[in-house]
């Protein structure tokens, strides 16, 4: 919805920071450039917040630190554009173009102002310029379209909003405009059916819809950050890490029998990880008591079981656990008190198969999660039906896909269009599925880059902080394969050191807590910790004292902060054995958060958190796999800078940012987030009486809109009718009446001439 106005106001206190001496030393010039990048993530959060103004003036106070950093007059121009000064965001952009050539935002940003400042012909030049360097963005084709249909050069604007139609059939702004130009062509009967097609989408859950508010114009509309990942921003001297196996610490007494599995998770959510354990005899639960791990009442699976996956499937706020075996799944409920029952029948999952891999994932996008299961055919994808049960997804969905004898799989926003995909690696080599947003997903490994080859470990991380997960795959015999994405759909593929020959396990993680991801895997090699230096990879294993006897068979690895100091160790499993190492590094600055879900799913699965201190950019997607996809919770490195802010993109779709707490001296912070919509809206809301209470049904009468220029002198013309679908069971008597209740959000004054209900049979 568009916003006239807002009622949004938050407090920003801007720090005017002073700059070196006339002749800086190298540490001041540092030390200033670090205070330039804290403003500018200040500045990020303010956007977020819809804060414009002091947006601005936190980038403005960045460039008054270090003019030498371009990306902070690009976010000034996109600052300065959502708080409605077109021809100052104009200029602000350009000047971001010339330094920034090869950055398509800096262009994107120029062709908003110019067209918000009814400068038509500088908007398609800046726009052109996006497409040169990426031809594929949805944003810029309707852009362009919506240009030229404004000023009646229909042709034009079919092609652009077709392409972009095509790119992204779930975007209801494409197919509007699409449909919208053909009418306006005289193309009568295809745009009918092509707005038919509209009308069915702007009411999907899956439709992506563009608005004039930020976050909402398209990925080239959102502010740059620095990662951190640079190599002169990496210290490449090896850390004094070293990892202590404290296994007869940590389990003092415990009869683990042979394990192939072990899954690390806060289970009781008392703040710190459990402990599951899985193998031929089935799997047990240990929680974590001071510390060390203490066996507790364990849930269990017919027959041998391969692993474990926690989450909360009933939105309850216990996790649960669905156990893995070699005969099917067992789904275990757990109870106020902490102890669980079997819920597998009472769920509908008899018929739901075992295999050697699963995952949790919201893989339909309505606030629960699902999972899907994958072995020696192909995968099992189960959806969860809100009140206890599941469903097979149908073979129309397209998850049922085969990468040979999976060994690992994961959810995840491969090509960051906030939906979760999902990548499954076996023996067969990868599937990538992409999400349709249709109810449906596509193979799209071939068209990204993957070539035929096995594969038997994977691990996932945002190795360049660019927003797009990476990957490590281990390889039989081999050495392992970096897959790191190029930006847009595809991938780079590049080969691992010598090190990672033959991994069958593997964790991306930050071990020495500089905020750079390092790799750890575990196989023919031993367990090994490769560090990361910016641009190469130095093998950390001696220094760290992890032992290289080969593993070669039943090898897990899972990683988290087990003793809750602010780093993260490592548990395994291989030759049957669970053993504990204790990473004893020195102290170290670290965030650790934790989430709170109310809206999205309550185990947060799927959400994406950003960390920004001052040059740093650390990225971290919640996930819950067998074999484990990444850190168990949720911890920053974060060297000798302080935390600025964290965001998180919730799998609602709500993006929240919130100011990191003081340090007040301490090493390590702590933030709790709990879900948040800020984001005002500007339309009003229509609730019904179900028969038990009032039942939110939607905003409404966005398209009637009034008094919005479409060019200088030209109005829009709104919309005066819209058809608001109540289900039956959303709309019930009371006293004899049907009750409706209209809120206004006062974003907008509202007019309303009738309301009415017509019954449809």
């Amino acid at each position: 919805m568009r916003l006239l106005g807002s009622a949004l106001a938050v407090l920003v206190v801007v720090v005017t920071l002073r700059a070196g001496q006339s002749q800086p030393t190298p540490s001041s010039v540092r030390d200033a450039r670090e205070e330039a990048y804290r403003a500018n993530n200040s500045g990020v959060a303010a956007l977020e917040r819809y804060d414009y103004k002091s947006a601005a003036a936190f980038f403005r106070d960045a460039l008054r630190l270090d003019p030498s950093i371009a990306f902070a007059r690009l976010n000034l121009a996109i600052a300065l554009h959502y708080d409605g000064d077109p021809e100052s965001a104009l200029k602000e952009a350009l000047a971001a173009a010339k330094a920034l050539s090869r950055e398509p935002r800096a262009w994107f940003v120029a062709g908003l102002a110019a067209r918000a400042a009814a400068n038509d012909v500088e908007a398609l030049t800046a726009f052109e310029q996006v497409l040169k360097l990426d031809p594929s963005d949805v944003a810029t084709r309707i852009n362009i379209g919506q240009v030229h249909l404004e000023n009646g050069r229909y042709a034009e604007a079919i092609d652009h909003l077709s392409k972009a139609a095509a790119v992204e059939s779930f975007n209801a702004t494409a197919a509007y405009g699409f449909a919208t130009a053909l009418l306006r062509a005289r193309r009568t009967a295809e745009g009918q059916a092509a707005m038919a097609r509209f009308q069915v989408l702007r009411d999907a859950p899956y439709a992506i819809t563009y608005a004039a508010a930020y976050l909402q114009q398209g990925r080239y509309a959102e502010a740059i950050v620095s990662t951190g990942a640079e190599p002169q921003l990496v210290d490449a001297r090896m850390p004094a890490v070293r990892f202590a196996d404290v296994t007869a610490e940590a389990l003092p007494g415990a009869q683990l029998g042979e394990s192939t599995s072990v899954t690390l998770n806060d289970i009781d959510a008392d703040g710190d990880v459990d402990l599951l354990v899985s193998g031929p005899s089935g799997t047990r639960l240990f929680r974590r008591a001071g510390a060390s791990w203490r066996a507790v009442a364990t849930p269990t699976s017919r027959g041998p079981t391969t692993g474990t996956i926690v989450a909360d499937y009933d939105n309850d706020g216990r996790a649960d656990v669905l156990v893995l075996g070699s005969r099917g799944v067992s789904l275990w409920h757990q109870l106020a008190g902490g102890a669980f029952e079997e819920a597998t029948i009472k769920a509908s999952l008899e018929e739901a198969a075992g295999g050697h891999t699963a995952a949790w994932g919201d893989l339909d996008h309505d606030g629960d999660v699902d999972f899907i299961t994958a072995g020696e055919g192909a995968a099992q994808a189960w959806r969860n039906n809100g009140n206890g049960t599941f469903t097979r997804f149908p073979a129309s969905t397209g998850l049922d896909v085969s990468a040979g004898a999976a060994a690992a799989l994961v959810p995840t926003d491969f090509d960051a269009g906030r939906d979760i995909d999902v990548m499954i690696v076996g023996s067969g080599g990868a599937a990538l599925l992409k999400n349709m947003r249709e109810g449906r997903f596509e193979n799209v490994a071939a068209r990204s880059g993957f070539r035929k080859g096995a594969y038997q470990a994977m691990a996932t991380a945002d190795l360049d902080a660019d927003g797009r997960p990476d990957f490590f795959f281990g390889r039989p015999g081999a050495v392992g394969l970096f897959v790191t994405s190029d930006g847009s759909a595809s991938f780079k593929f590049t080969d691992a050191p010598t090190a990672t020959t033959g991994a069958l396990a593997a964790q991306l993680i930050d071990y020495d807590s500089d905020g750079v991801i390092d790799l750890v895997t575990f196989g023919a090699g031993g367990l090994r910790v490769l560090r990361n230096t910016g641009n190469a990879w130095a093998d950390a294993s001696t220094d760290a004292r992890l032992p290289q006897e080969p593993c070669t068979g039943g090898c897990a690895l899972a990683s988290a902060d087990v003793d809750d100091d602010g780093d993260i160790d490592l548990v395994t499993s291989g030759g049957g054995n669970v053993r504990v190492w204790r990473n004893e590094g020195p102290p170290t600055r670290t965030m650790t958060v934790r989430l709170s879900a109310r809206v999205s799913n309550r185990s947060a699965i799927g959400a994406r958190i950003d960390m920004r201190a001052g040059s740093l950019l650390r990225r971290f997607e919640a996930s819950s796999a067998t074999p484990s996809a990444g850190p168990a919770d949720i911890v920053f490195g974060l060297g000798r800078r302080r935390a600025d802010v964290v965001r998180v993109v919730w799998p609602s779709g709500i993006v929240q940012a919130e100011n990191a707490p003081a340090s007040r001296g301490q090493q390590r912070q702590r933030l709790d987030i709990v879900e948040l919509d800020r984001k005002p809206s500007s339309c009003p809301y229509l609730f019904t009486w179900n028969g038990e209470r009032f039942e939110f049904i939607g905003d409404f009468l966005g398209g009637g809109e009034m008094g919005y220029w479409l060019a200088p002198g030209v109005r829009n013309v709104p919309d005066p009718e819209e058809f608001v679908r109540i289900r039956g069971d959303q709309l019930k008597t009371r006293d004899g009446r049907y009750e409706l209740r209209v809120t206004n959000e006062l974003e907008e004054a509202v007019f309303v001439d009738r309301l009415s209900l017509i019954a449809v049979t």
